[in-house]
C-alpha cells in the first residue's frame, strides 16, 4: 500500500480558500475532503474519512480551529494539524502550541502550501519541536 494517497481534511469557512487549497493539494497528489467549520469536519471524520492531516483555519463560526483540535484530541485522534490564519495578531498562539501544531500564515503561495504539507506529513509527532518564532508555534520552514 505504499502508493496510497495521503488524505487531507481542509477546514475553512471561506469557500474560495477551501477550493483553492483543495485544487493545489489534489494536483500535488493528495486526496482531499473539505468542510466549512469544525463541526462539519467532525461529521466527515465520524462518517469514515480518516485524514492523515487536518488543515484548519483558526477563526470560523460554529466550531473554530482550536475547538476542532480539542475535539480531535478528546477523541484520541493524534492527526497532525496545520493551522492557517490571515490575522496572526489576534490569536493566542499558545493555544496552537498545545497541539504541537504548525502554522501557515495567509496569504500563501501554492509552493509554500505544498512544501508545508509535505513537511508536516513527514514529521513524526515526537519529532515536532516548536520554532523560536511566533511564540513557539511551528511555521513553514524555508
Amino acid at each position: 500500500m505504499k502508493n496510497m494517497k495521503k488524505k487531507i481534511l481542509i477546514v475553512d469557512d471561506e469557500g474560495m480558500i477551501r477550493e483553492l487549497v483543495q485544487c493545489i493539494l489534489e494536483k500535488a497528489g493528495y486526496e482531499c475532503r473539505t468542510s466549512q467549520n469544525g463541526k462539519e469536519a467532525l461529521d466527515i471524520i465520524a462518517g469514515g474519512f480518516d485524514p492523515d492531516l487536518v488543515i484548519t483555519d483558526v477563526i470560523m463560526p460554529i466550531l473554530d480551529g482550536v475547538g476542532l483540535a480539542h475535539q480531535l484530541r478528546n477523541k484520541n485522534m493524534d492527526v497532525p494539524i496545520l493551522f492557517v490564519s490571515g490575522d496572526l495578531g489576534s490569536h493566542n498562539l499558545g493555544d496552537l502550541q498545545e497541539f504541537s501544531s504548525h502554522l501557515l500564515p495567509k496569504p500563501f503561495v501554492p509552493v509554500t502550501l505544498t512544501h508545508m504539507v509535505g513537511y508536516v506529513l513527514s514529521v513524526q509527532p515526537q519529532q515536532v519541536k516548536p520554532a523560536e518564532t511566533h511564540d513557539k508555534v511551528q511555521t513553514v520552514p524555508v
